[in-house]
């Protein structure tokens, strides 16, 4: 800015002053370059103001996809069926026993026992109950109520005649538990008939009884060829042979066995609407409390079938849990990756865990019961997530409401009213480490006068789709949006019309807002969020009514200039000269101001033409104007105790203000003002 003051020249009587000002008003004065975030002034190829910050918004993961607390798992299993090892009964009747057990005949015993050691008639035997003849115990089962099983039993005749009997078990009350018949085995020669156990309770230890016996003897008396020989050591062997046997109840001695082989869905909790169907674990724990009631110490087998740990097997683990005893602790669960779409009735929030029991033989014998029951008590705790796929419901998230103050520095030195005819507002959105949800967001910008009147952004669409189509690839890398408003979409002209006070903006994101369209799949990672960014860009491409803008100079001078001891000011005029570098015609106003702020004069001058502008809206030559302002001895008088004279410039673009036209860093209009004054002085 250039400003200065010339002296005066003096005549004699009718004397002519002239006093001339300089002033240079210029748009590097009104809007300096400013590179300094966020409010970034540019001037190449002309001005533009760009509003920039980088976040007014964050929504993190929680906001989009939480994992409630989850309940405990619980479950039960009873022992059920228990195997028994097979096993081997013997027994024998010897004859001499069974001789004297014979009734009819009546000297069968004294006959047996004389001929003992040679040949004899081995007298026949009519059918008849000889009775409790021995005893057999059932290998280490001391009692058992069977559900499964067979006993086989095998006779041997050693006795010298074909031999017809039923072999019964007995309890100790007298109740026959097992048969067995076996008929005309040949002396030497065996026989089997078997029986089934389910359903059978039976004792440790049983009585055989014989029923049923009969033989047709052997040898014909008188003749001693046909004799037999007679020992009354010799027997009925008998060999029971017990196999494939289950249990209800026993006391036993067991056999190592998988007793619960099974599997459960753990259900994993999720808010309403939510389906997951697969989750990776930072970190996480899976807890277990077992109770078993079981008499021998079991291994437990756990795995979840369709996992992954670190990209490797599946997880399993197992636990031993000692006789009635009860353990707890926690599994890890870092780096696991759970399949939770693997139930067809319920493809989501189930989490599949396969359990195994299996009973580890003491070689004792232990008292088993079918109700015998193991419980497990399974927990999910300390859950960080690293990434979750499916579908994570409809929902809305409300954007911070926020405002952005536009009573710029830049602007502030400006009057009067600027359309800007390029705007625009950009929504820059972030999705960190990817965001896998289709959105549908609504934008509401609005702007506010000094007055407290409001201008809504209107805009089509009026509603953004983002985050479409959903690409699982993008996992874990930082991906964009952009939602524009510009002149060619939206009212944003009328919105950013200045001036303004303050621009109110804020919103609501949609998720999931059309399945059919956009389909079920989501995802996010642990990471995962959305920042939401502003910029408003305001070339000075611009339609002005009333813009205005002033600048000063010193003119405490000009009063002494003007009226001395022995000269005054009768009348003078103002020759004004503008060189207009602006693309706006100006109306120029000239304020001269007492020390105290008190206006004393005005003047204006209607019209100074705007450069010369092409059919771009830039300047290509400046317009050279002169004019001239008639004052009189009362404005002379009032000009003479101005302190400072304001220029101020208002200016209206072509079209009654409605023709664009861009300001540049060299729009500028300088003023050259000079006073030429008619004086009078006192002849002595």
């Amino acid at each position: 800015m250039e400003k200065k003051i010339k002296g005066f020249s003096k005549l004699s009587k009718q004397a002519k002053m002239e006093w001339l000002a300089h002033v240079h008003l210029d748009m590097e004065d009104i809007l300096p370059l400013d590179s300094t975030p966020p409010l970034q002034v540019s001037g190449d190829p002309y001005y533009v103001l760009n509003y920039h910050v980088d976040s007014i918004a964050e929504i993190q993961v929680g906001e989009l996809f939480s994992i409630p607390p989850q309940s405990p798992s619980t479950l039960n299993a009873q022992l059920g069926r228990i195997g028994l090892p097979d096993f081997t009964s013997t027994g024998a009747v010897s004859l001499g026993l069974l001789a004297s057990h014979i009734s009819n005949p009546s000297n069968f015993g004294s006959t047996m026992a004389a001929a003992h050691g040679s040949n004899a008639v081995f007298p026949s035997i009519p059918m008849q109950n000889p009775g409790a003849v021995s005893t057999m115990t059932l290998g280490n089962v001391q009692n058992a109520d069977f559900t499964s099983g067979s006993m086989v039993m095998q006779l041997v005749n050693g006795f010298p005649a074909p031999m017809n009997a039923t072999v019964v078990l007995v309890d100790p009350q007298g109740n026959e538990v097992l048969s067995f018949d076996f008929l005309n085995v040949a002396p030497g020669d065996s026989a089997t008939d078997g029986e089934n156990l389910a359903g059978k309770t039976v004792p440790g230890t049983l009585s055989v009884h014989l029923k049923n016996l009969s033989s047709p003897g052997a040898g014909t008396p008188g003749i001693p060829s046909t004799y037999v020989p007679i020992d009354t050591t010799s027997t009925l062997a008998l060999t029971a042979l017990a196999t494939g046997m289950t249990v209800r109840s026993a006391t036993a001695t067991t056999q190592t066995q998988t007793v619960v082989d099974s599997a459960f869905w753990m259900g994993f909790s999720a808010p309403p609407g939510v389906e997951i169907t697969q989750l990776g674990w930072q970190n996480g724990q899976l807890g277990y409390t077992i109770v078993s009631g079981f008499p021998e110490a079991v291994q437990v087998d756990l795995a979840v079938p369709g996992s992954s740990v670190n990209g490797g097997a599946a997880w399993s683990q197992n636990l031993t849990v000692l006789p009635n005893t009860t353990i707890f602790g926690a599994f890890p669960w870092s780096g696991l990756v759970l399949d939770l779409a693997q139930d067809p009735s319920q493809p989501f929030n189930q989490i599949p865990l396969s359990y195994s029991v299996n009973l580890l033989s003491s070689n004792q014998p232990v008292t088993v019961d079918s109700s015998q029951a193991i419980s497990f008590s399974f927990t999910l705790d300390n859950l960080e997530l690293d990434y979750a796929f499916g579908f994570f419901g409809q929902d809305s998230i409300a954007l911070p409401a926020d405002s952005l103050s536009m009573e710029l520095p830049v602007l502030s030195r400006l009057q009067g009213s600027i359309s800007f005819s390029e705007p625009s507002l950009d929504i820059p959105i972030e999705y960190q480490t990817s965001l896998g949800i289709p959105m549908e967001v609504e934008v509401n910008v609005s702007a506010t006068e000094r007055n407290g009147n409001a201008t809504s952004l209107q805009s089509t669409p009026s509603t953004w789709t983002l985050g479409v189509p959903v690409n699982v690839a993008n996992l874990g890398l930082n991906t964009y949006d952009l939602i524009s408003y510009t002149s060619a979409n939206s009212t944003i002209e009328d919105v950013l019309k200045w001036p303004k006070r303050d621009i109110e903006f804020g919103g609501s994101i949609y998720l999931n807002p059309d399945t059919v369209q956009h389909g079920r799949f989501n995802y996010v990672s642990s990471t995962s969020g959305m920042k939401v960014g502003l910029g408003l860009t305001l070339p000075l491409a611009i339609t002005a009514s009333g813009l205005s803008f002033s600048d000063s100079v010193d003119v405490s001078q000009l009063g002494q200039a003007l009226f001395t001891d022995s000269t005054w000011a009768a009348s003078a005029s103002l020759n004004i000269r503008s060189i207009s570098q602006f693309p706006i015609d100006a109306q120029l106003n000239l304020r001269f101001f007492h020390a105290d702020g008190t206006l004393l004069w005005l003047e204006t001058l209607p019209l100074v033409h705007s450069g010369v502008v092409d059919a771009n809206g830039f300047v290509v030559q400046a317009t050279v104007a002169d004019d001239v302002i008639s004052l009189d001895d009362v404005a002379l008088a009032q000009i003479s105790q101005a302190k400072w004279l304001e220029l101020e410039a208002t200016l209206e673009t072509a079209g009654g203000g409605q023709d664009p036209v861009k300001l540049e860093t060299s729009c500028s209009l300088e003023v050259h003002a000079g006073l030429t004054v008619q004086v009078e002085k006192e002849l002595l």
